[in-house]
């Protein structure tokens, strides 16, 4: 780690600045884009544990965090008339979308904020080197 003092005011040159805009990208919907803020970890939680005992409380809440964390998107709709005119980016322009859009986008920020997937613990094998030679202990030995 390297200290800078620039005129009396010190900075550390490895400091890390939370600032992360996730980019989000859909495969079967091509070209669109979502950016969004991630949430806190504590908020995280809560909307995890709505997840396994109130589906539409987590679902409404976690669009409202959405809405909050919403920085850009790319969505546009087709008026009757056919002009192109963009959904706005906001807690009311995501409710305006088809559930199944507002969902993916929904799912797609919380994935991106839990990193690897639940059935791949630490997101595939390690690449630093060879298995352990030591026997593990049985609790025998213990």
């Amino acid at each position: 780690m390297t200290v800078n003092t620039n005129g009396g005011v010190s900075t550390v040159d490895d400091d890390y600045v939370l600032d992360d805009v996730y980019l989000l990208e859909f495969p079967n919907r091509a070209g669109m884009k979502v950016w969004a803020r991630g949430i806190d970890t504590g908020t995280m939680l809560q909307l995890l544990r709505m997840k396994s005992a109130d589906k539409a409380e987590y679902a409404e809440q976690s669009m409202l965090w959405l809405s909050r964390k919403l920085e850009h998107w790319n969505i546009k709709r087709r008026s009757a008339d056919g002009a192109i005119y963009p959904v706005p980016c906001t807690h009311e322009g995501l409710l305006s979308l088809e559930f199944g859009l507002s969902s993916s986008i929904v799912g797609a920020w919380m994935d991106i904020q839990a990193g690897p997937a639940a059935d791949s613990p630490l997101g595939g094998s390690s690449p630093a080197g060879a298995p352990s030679p030591a026997v593990p202990m049985t609790m025998e030995a213990l």
